[in-house]
């Protein structure tokens, strides 16, 4: 039977060391009396501050986040496997084995001023990165949402060693934070395809990020080694009609109605899609259609060129697909097939 100082001690977070002395205090003879409340009062207290800071051997308890939601440890193939069911896709074996195929393991992190930065693996697409950034350390539990906002890519692919590559987009949130106060964050970043370079040719990137803290300027530095991706295939069509707005203003959409553009140099991989328009905007909603019926909605995507002039839109599937089970694009409600 537990005594009330035991009960009481279950529900205090503190080291095994610490655990073992004050049930050894329990078992004191009960004289002098005042003596052993005074020495159970050190204990718990002791007790206490040990779990608050977490300085102990056995591990390390960071304060949490309160603004995000507690959530279990998550790796980059479970994130992918989410998003690819939120998308409309099937997460059956084969797709997990995909997905498993398509992530690489990079173990990159960095330490700065107190605060410990790590990624275990990457997806790569030609144009995106993705990744999960698990973030520890001092002063995350007064942060939020707000620090963290600065990512540098920089680097070359293998193809082109001579030639650096253009970071043109970033896009980030957070997943949660885990028990032990590690910070989750989604991270995805893009390079310009107007230099012709694809990250699937391999690379050798360095990540930096900074605005880890409210305050101080340190600089986290990761470096990411990327494999050639041996998925190259390519569904491809010269042209194809589809509906569409003289501008790409969304405020004027709303003023006009629909009508027919072309799209040109259409190119769809398991990984993305790209294609481009000699005048107008298409319909919004870039969806991969597959033998299975299902259709998935793109993820991350980009669009440039002039508000009513030629324009380019690229973009990328929130997990890879099965090249062999892809049959069309959809493009807004225009089905445009891409097998004969």
């Amino acid at each position: 039977m537990k005594t009330p100082y035991q009960e009481m001690f279950e529900e205090v977070y503190a080291p095994g060391s610490l655990r073992e002395a004050m049930r050894a205090v329990t078992k004191l003879e009960r004289k002098p009396r005042r003596r052993v409340r005074w020495l159970l009062a050190a204990a718990v207290l002791a007790a206490v501050l040990v779990g608050a800071v977490g300085a102990d051997s056995e591990g390390v308890r960071e304060p949490l986040r309160e603004d995000l939601p507690v959530i279990g440890p998550v790796i980059l193939e479970e994130e992918l496997g989410r998003r690819w069911v939120e998308a409309g896709g099937i997460l059956d074996e084969a797709q997990k084995e995909v997905i498993a195929q398509a992530v690489q393991n990079v173990r990159a992190s960095d330490t700065q001023d107190g605060i410990t930065v790590s990624i275990d693996s990457v997806y790569v697409t030609e144009f995106y990165l993705e990744m999960l950034l698990n973030i520890q350390g001092e002063d995350l539990a007064g942060s939020s949402g707000r620090n963290l906002v600065t990512y540098e890519l920089s680097g070359s692919v293998s193809s082109a060693p001579d030639r650096s590559i253009s970071h043109s987009y970033t896009g980030s949130g957070d997943l949660g934070v885990t028990a032990d106060g590690t910070v989750v964050r989604s991270l995805h970043l893009g390079i310009s395809s107007k230099e012709g370079l694809s990250l699937l040719d391999g690379a050798e990137l360095e990540l930096r990020l900074g605005c880890l803290k409210t305050y101080g300027d340190g600089e986290w530095v990761l470096p990411i080694a990327l494999a050639p991706s041996v998925d190259r295939e390519v569904l491809s069509l010269k042209e194809a009609a589809a509906m569409g707005y003289p501008s790409a203003d969304i405020e004027r959409r709303k003023e006009t109605e629909a009508e027919p553009i072309t799209l040109r140099d259409i190119r769809v991989t398991s990984t993305g899609f790209q294609f481009r328009t000699d005048w107008g905007c298409p319909e919004t909603g870039v969806y991969l259609c597959l033998s299975n019926g299902t259709e998935i909605k793109h993820g991350n995507a980009s669009e440039s060129g002039r508000t009513e002039g030629p324009h380019k839109v690229e973009g990328c599937w929130p997990a890879p697909a099965d090249f062999s089970q892809i049959e069309a694009l959809r493009v807004g409600d225009t089905l445009i097939p891409l097998r004969p």
